[in-house]
């Protein structure tokens, strides 16, 4: 299921922080929209379509990538995640194509995610975020 448990050392002030360290949204079946990319900002330009990721209970990886969109499987075990192999369409966007392919490198690289709130943070082996997202409504 998608419960994470907290495990703390001591609990003296974290009765006041517990709120912002319990995920808000469920990491499958929601609609994540990326704000960044490592530290750069993706958040869309007016008339952009939004970097996103979506999770199927059965294991299915989609969404787009900037240009293309893209669908694969996907594996989790507690907090460790890993992606691939992604298929995607070959649409030619030269504007875009760089955020894409860092995108799907930062997709391949994830090892790890946490949720807080209405963020979700794709982590590699070594714990550095490679990709913030926002939970979105789907209209």
């Amino acid at each position: 299921d998608d419960t994470l448990y907290l495990k703390v050392a001591s609990v003296d002030g974290a009765a006041t922080e517990m709120q912002s360290l319990c995920p808000g949204e469920p990491l499958q079946e929601t609609y994540w929209a990326a704000t960044k990319l490592g530290e750069m900002d993706v958040t869309p330009e007016q008339g952009q379509r939004e970097i996103e990721l979506q999770l199927s209970r059965e294991g299915k990886a989609s969404g787009f990538a900037g240009c293309n969109r893209f669908s694969g499987d996907y594996a989790r075990r507690g907090d460790h995640l890993t992606m691939g192999p992604l298929a995607s369409t070959r649409m030619m966007c030269p504007a875009r194509s760089e955020i894409e392919t860092a995108y799907f490198k930062a997709l391949d690289a994830t090892r790890r995610f946490a949720i807080e709130g209405d963020q979700l943070y794709l982590l590699d082996d070594e714990g550095h975020t490679v990709v913030t997202f926002r939970a979105r409504e789907i209209n």
